[in-house]
């Protein structure tokens, strides 16, 4: 039987996830970073954490939650997100249609499980896409 490590590679692989994310930090200048979801919440709290950055939870409009906003903790700023990858690109739009409400510029997106499907959405955003392959290794977009 095959058992993967995809939902636990933030706390198995923590060292190779913070080396990872330090050359990110050096290439980009950010005050936040925001996240959705458990994909999101496995790894961004620990980089917050190790990087003293702020961390913001954009909540999906049909979760139940108990503040009356759908984005906790952003204060505005620079931020980048932080995901596991892109598929359809709901969760990248949706993180950054609430965070320009607050002022937010997106400045690039971190994903710790590699992959990356839409090209032209990609070209649209205009930032750096940092991903780790399946080998730990850091691949700019």
């Amino acid at each position: 039987m095959f058992v993967s490590d995809y939902s636990l590679r933030g706390f198995t692989k923590t060292k190779e996830l913070v080396r990872a994310f330090s050359e990110f930090t050096k290439i980009i200048d950010f005050d936040t970073i925001a996240c959705r979801g458990t994909s999101g919440l496995i790894v961004a709290p620990i980089l917050s954490h190790v990087f003293d950055k702020n961390l913001t939870v954009v909540q999906k409009k049909s979760t139940r939650r108990h503040s009356l906003s759908i984005v906790d903790g952003f204060r505005g700023g620079e931020y980048v997100i932080v995901d596991d990858f892109i598929e359809s690109g709901k969760t990248v739009k949706a993180i950054i249609k609430e965070c320009s409400v607050y002022g937010g510029v997106l400045k690039g997106i971190f994903l710790y499980n590699g992959g990356i499907y839409l090209e032209p959405l990609i070209k649209k955003l205009n930032v750096p896409i940092f991903r780790l392959d399946l080998n730990l290794n850091l691949i700019k977009n």
